[in-house]
C-alpha cells in the first residue's frame, strides 16, 4: 500500500511539471502581443488586455577582462499599454533550394508582404522534463476574436 501511494505521489509530481509549448508561424507579425491576447480588426492585430511595456532602459558596462567589456540593459521604467500591430506583415521566403552532397538549405531568400489571416493552425506539445509526451504535437485551428 506504501508503494502505490508512492508511486501515485511521483505519478502526480511529474505530471504538475508538464508545461504545454505552443508554436505558430505568426510570431514575429503579433508584433509581442500573446497569442492568447490578441484580438483582430479587418487591418489590426490588437492586445484585449493591456501590456507591461518597458519605456526607458538603463544601461550597465561590466568589464570582461582584459581591456573588453559588455552591456546589460535593464528596465527602469515601465508603463501598461495598448499594443497594436498590422495585419499586413513583411516575411522571408526561400526562392531557391539546394540539395546536394555538400549542402542541403535555402540560399537565396526574398521579404514578401503577407496578411495574418483570422484563422491561424498552432501546433501544441506537453513536454514534462526533457521527454517529449506528445511529439510532434496537436495541431488545432486558432480564430482569433474579433476586437469590440
Amino acid at each position: 500500500m506504501k508503494m502505490l501511494t508512492f508511486i501515485s505521489a511521483m505519478a502526480l509530481a511529474i505530471a504538475a511539471q508538464a508545461y504545454t509549448t505552443v508554436n505558430h508561424d505568426y510570431r514575429a507579425a503579433l508584433g509581442g502581443i500573446a497569442l492568447e491576447n490578441a484580438c483582430i480588426t479587418s487591418t489590426q492585430i490588437k492586445s484585449i488586455n493591456p501590456v507591461r511595456r518597458c519605456t526607458a532602459f538603463k544601461e550597465t558596462i561590466i568589464p570582461d577582462g582584459e581591456g573588453s567589456s559588455h552591456s546589460e540593459w535593464t528596465c527602469e521604467k515601465w508603463e501598461m499599454t495598448q499594443l497594436t500591430q498590422s495585419r499586413t506583415f513583411m516575411k522571408s521566403v526561400c526562392t531557391e533550394w539546394k540539395n546536394d552532397e555538400i549542402y542541403s538549405g535555402c540560399v537565396k531568400s526574398e521579404m514578401v508582404k503577407d496578411f495574418m489571416p483570422s484563422t491561424i493552425v498552432v501546433t501544441y506539445i506537453t513536454e514534462s522534463g526533457d521527454v517529449t509526451t506528445d511529439w510532434p504535437g496537436v495541431k488545432k485551428n486558432f480564430t482569433f476574436p474579433s476586437c469590440k
